[in-house]
């Protein structure tokens, strides 16, 4: 009979541990904003970009790259420039389809990296278009 209460004082205390934290964790994520890239593929004589070209974030933010303009990509790849300088997000770089992510920065610094496209040309295809930013977390 003695063991049940252990076990049921050794739940309340985690309980109560655990709550305590779940506000810091709430806090932290609040903290972290989305800041938005718009990827935008070659159009006429306009050549591929981002915008902004710099990206300036704070640590807890999180980047989503996004398909913008009239013409579209089947796949976005967010690849670090110097592939001896560490990732300043949670998790690995990121690819999709239309739209990419990476979450919570971690690391301050500023980072180059490319964002290489596959976008769709008139006539049927894909045209490799790979841009060259900034990202500056502060």
């Amino acid at each position: 009979m003695i063991k049940p209460v252990a076990v049921v004082t050794t739940a309340a205390v985690l309980l109560a541990s655990l709550s305590a934290a779940v506000p810091s964790m709430v806090q932290a994520l609040q903290r972290g904003r989305i800041v938005r890239v718009q990827v935008h593929c070659p159009n006429g004589n306009r050549e591929a970009f981002v915008t902004p070209v710099t990206l300036r974030a704070t640590l807890g933010d999180t980047v989503e790259w996004n398909m913008a303009g009239p013409t579209s990509a089947d796949s976005i790849i967010i690849t670090p420039k110097n592939p001896d300088q560490a990732w300043p997000f949670a998790g690995t770089p990121s690819r999709g389809g239309v739209r990419a992510r990476a979450n919570a920065a971690r690391t301050r610094g500023t980072y180059s990296y490319n964002v290489s496209v596959l976008c769709r040309v008139r006539g049927g295809g894909v045209q490799r278009v790979v841009i060259d930013p900034d990202i500056i977390i502060d």
